[in-house]
């Protein structure tokens, strides 16, 4: 009986609420987790209520976070937690408790708004802050905690949240060439990081181009027409720097540099 006991304590433990490791993007392809799309959630199973949501929302209390996807504790599926009072551009060190977060379910969101480049970070990639293109009005769509369908309009940093989320549950992370096209850089206490000399690297090339370009404004009429006629010059300047090529070379780097780093975030981190 005692045998009985000490299993079912066991299994009891095992299957309770905790905080988890949060996946660190460490591929570069679709074997990553962190890079596949999420399912939908059909039902709210026990499973969900009462392991992975308040897992979710312990995970992002412990860290103090702004908001986490489940996909970044290793449950692919279509839900989020987002605190429930956000401090404009504030992505992490909140003094927070579990029923400080609101869960999101199936979000999606819409809207032709005007858009801006804005830095964000992401616990999923450590060390690097990086520009992404936000609206700061978008109308949203999910299902809440009580399976109620609810649409309403989200502004400013809570927007931007939302959509950074969104982004997780794509398999979208802010070190993407398709979110941040290479506007990246390291935070200033990992500035000796390995990632840091890849990025360092990386926005040597790019003020080296830009140089090229200035010279190509000025002897190359076709490019200067193109170029003036642009209403982003800069991302006209990306799109045409960061190739095909590139984009492999960079991730490839970053990927190798991020598993070197990994170990000593860690402990960071402790």
């Amino acid at each position: 009986m005692s045998h009985l006991k000490k299993l079912s304590d066991r299994l009891a433990e095992k299957l309770a609420p905790s905080v988890q490791d949060i996946l660190v993007c460490r591929k570069s392809n679709k074997s990553d987790p962190l890079q596949n799309k999420s399912f939908k959630v059909n039902a709210l199973s026990k499973k969900i209520t009462n392991f992975y949501i308040p897992s979710l929302c312990m995970t992002a209390a412990h860290h103090g976070l702004a908001s986490l996807s489940a996909v970044q504790i290793g449950y692919p599926y279509a839900f989020f937690a987002v605190l429930k009072v956000l401090v404009d551009d504030k992505w992490n060190g909140y003094i927070a408790t579990p029923d400080d977060y609101k869960i999101y379910f199936n979000p999606a969101y819409s809207g032709k708004f005007e858009k801006k480049l804005y830095g964000e970070e992401c616990m999923s990639c450590p060390n690097i802050i990086a520009e992404v293109y936000r609206t700061n009005k978008i109308d949203v769509e999910y299902t809440n905690i009580s399976w109620e369908t609810v649409t309403e309009r989200l502004y400013g940093f809570e927007a931007r949240v939302f959509q950074h989320e969104c982004d997780h549950l794509i398999g979208e992370l802010i070190t993407n060439l398709s979110r941040s096209e290479g506007r990246w850089k390291e935070k200033q206490e990992f500035k000796k990081t390995e990632m840091g000399k890849v990025i360092e690297e990386y926005n040597s090339k790019m003020e080296a181009d830009k140089k090229i370009f200035a010279q190509m404004y000025k002897e190359n009429p076709e490019f200067k027409k193109k170029f003036d006629a642009a209403e982003d010059k800069e991302k006209l300047i990306h799109e045409i720097v960061v190739t095909k090529e590139l984009q492999e070379e960079i991730v490839e780097k970053l990927k190798n540099a991020q598993n070197l780093d990994l170990k000593n975030y860690t402990k960071n981190k402790k």
